[in-house]
């Protein structure tokens, strides 16, 4: 609930706050105070609700510490610390994820594995949160109009098919030989082909520059 109700605010935020592609119903320019305004609104509002959740984790904790609570393998116990750490190290992962054009995921799948949780607990956790995040960040991108149709529409299919055939597949792995830990493989697979692409990627267009690329603010963009 939580999760769906910030995810639906940052939407609301960025389509009343418009782009450069898409006009504000509330007749906001892009890159006028009241934009920048909106943009951190939604930092407070995402910070906000954290620290909230996290008055509640603690809460939970002391209470289950109190009673003497015993936790069971993969169980995480929010501790004051750790209710900063991990969400510290979890904000270094949207900060990848917004930088490099990966999914948080990536950094947050092997995060989970390291604090313990079971394997497919952090598959599972790390696929929820990749929904919430690629769908703010499509919206975001279309309102700007950075967005190439035809290649989200084809990314769109790639995805739900390759997400299938790797859950079927998984899961089917895993029943079939009882080890969880070929989840932790495929996350470990997932990190180490993203950095090769990526590293790839980067090599490729400092030795072939492109003298086509267009130049200017994202505000200019879809105009």
């Amino acid at each position: 609930m939580v999760l769906s109700s910030s995810a639906t605010m940052v939407l609301a935020v960025n389509i009343l706050k418009g782009g450069g592609a898409f006009p504000s119903p509330l007749g906001i320019r892009c890159g006028s105070f009241m934009f920048w305004g909106a943009s951190v609104f939604i930092l407070v509002w995402v910070t906000g609700t954290s620290l909230w959740v996290r008055d509640m984790l603690v809460a939970q904790w002391r209470l289950k510490t109190k009673c003497g609570y015993r936790y069971v393998e993969g169980d995480v116990q929010w501790s004051p610390s750790a209710t900063i750490k991990y969400p510290s190290l979890c904000f270094f992962a949207g900060f990848c994820a917004g930088l490099f054009g990966v999914g948080g995921g990536i950094v947050k799948g092997p995060l989970m594995l390291e604090m313990g949780v079971h394997p497919k607990v952090a598959s599972a956790t790390s696929a929820c949160m990749i929904l919430f995040t690629s769908f703010t960040a499509t919206t975001s991108f279309m309102v700007f109009g950075l967005l190439r149709r035809d290649y989200a529409q084809l990314m769109f299919v790639v995805g739900l098919l390759a997400t299938f055939v790797g859950q079927v597949g998984v899961n089917y792995l895993v029943q079939r030989y009882q080890r969880s830990s070929l989840i932790i493989v495929s996350i470990g697979a997932v990190v180490a082909l993203s950095a090769l692409l990526m590293g790839g990627q980067s090599l490729y267009f400092l030795a072939f520059p492109r003298q086509d690329d267009e130049s200017g603010g994202f505000c200019a963009a879809g105009e």
